[in-house]
């Protein structure tokens, strides 16, 4: 592993791609599944473009590449602390790996979904929710304890992680608009509904003097729907403040939506 870890450092481009290209083998990415790709559109269900194919083999290998480069310079310095027993720096360095590690595997679907809509790139991306979900059953809102909970069972075709969906409450208000409902408490800031992996989903909601719509909608879209800009003002980062639902914001998402029936009594 040392001489492999000189050999990368040491090394010119063409012998650091090599190593990355042994690693990734190793770790069952060969390069012959990467060729493979324009076959791989039939099962996936998207179109082969060989632009995007490239994008995200590029991505995959820098990521791949800074992670190597890290935890080389990591080992090699724990190595060195060691040899001069210097076990405090060596212990220190060996809780940060991990520290990198753990946040690694936190930030890398975000750095994938940014890169992905960054650059249009539909491998680095799930597919949009309208062509995800096959249908939305058991939609109901019920009153509970001065709250209006709102329940869904949603239908995904195979071979889609439910984890990267999320889905939100809108509903029409004073204004005549439609926008996004926070769930939970009166000063919640969480917006988006974690559907479970059996397709369900449920989230209670305030409204002020139990004064409920009666026209409320769930919009399910992707986790990279998210826009980092819109997020930075007062909006929640979705599409909000919209005219009507199906609108051409939500479509343009491809996200997709289901009116919520009112409560009885309401």
């Amino acid at each position: 592993m040392k001489r492999i870890f000189n050999e990368f450092m040491s090394g010119g481009p063409q012998t650091k791609l090599s190593i990355i290209s042994d690693i990734s083998t190793i770790l069952g990415v060969s390069v012959a599944t990467f060729v493979a790709g324009p076959f791989m559109s039939e099962f996936t269900g998207i179109e082969f473009d060989i632009t995007d194919f490239l994008l995200s083999i590029t991505f995959y290998f820098m990521c791949l590449y800074a992670a190597f480069s890290i935890l080389y310079t990591n080992v090699k310095s724990s190595i060195k602390y060691v040899q001069e027993k210097q076990t405090n720096y060596a212990v220190f360095n060996t809780l940060f790996l991990f520290f990198l590690v753990a946040c690694s595997f936190v930030v890398f679907p975000h750095i994938k979904y940014y890169s992905g809509n960054l650059f249009n790139v539909s491998y680095l991306l799930p597919k949009p929710a309208a062509q995800a979900i096959i249908s939305a059953d058991e939609v109901t809102s019920t009153l509970e304890q001065e709250k209006l909970r709102v329940s869904a069972r949603l239908t995904f075709n195979d071979n889609f992680n439910v984890k990267d969906y999320v889905a939100l409450l809108y509903y029409k208000n004073h204004r005549g608009l439609f926008e996004i409902k926070k769930y939970g408490g009166d000063y919640s800031n969480d917006y988006e509904i974690t559907i479970n992996n059996n397709g369900s989903l449920t989230a209670p909601f305030s409204f002020s003097e139990n004064n409920y719509p009666k026209d409320m909608y769930l919009v399910v879209y992707r986790e990279s729907d998210w826009s980092l800009v819109d997020s930075l003002g007062t909006k929640p980062g979705y599409p909000s403040d919209l005219l009507q639902i199906p609108s051409s914001e939500i479509d343009e998402l491809e996200a997709f939506s289901v009116r919520v029936p009112p409560p009885e009594g309401s």
